[in-house]
């Protein structure tokens, strides 16, 4: 049961971590345009720290706790890429 809570948990950070990528990419007004930049470098840590995640390629993100489609290491690769 933990190590389904832990999952849970797990699962449910990673989402929160990619709405905040998006946060930044679509809030962030300054002159020097940098929050597309800082959202992709962001993106790119946490593909980084995900990467043990593709041993596990049902991992999918928990949402209000309905199973997203998409496996999160998928979400954050492919909005790594959108984001360049």
């Amino acid at each position: 049961m933990h190590v389904i809570k832990a999952i849970q948990w797990e699962r449910y950070a990673l989402h929160q971590l990619y709405e905040i990528t998006n946060f930044i990419k679509y809030t962030d007004k300054s002159a020097s345009g940098s929050g597309p930049k800082r959202a992709e470098q962001l993106v790119d840590a946490l593909v980084n720290a995900v990467e043990g995640l593709k041993n596990f390629p049902e991992s999918y993100p928990v949402v209000k706790g309905l199973q997203a489609e998409t496996p999160v290491r998928r979400v954050l690769v492919s909005k790594r890429y959108e984001l360049r």
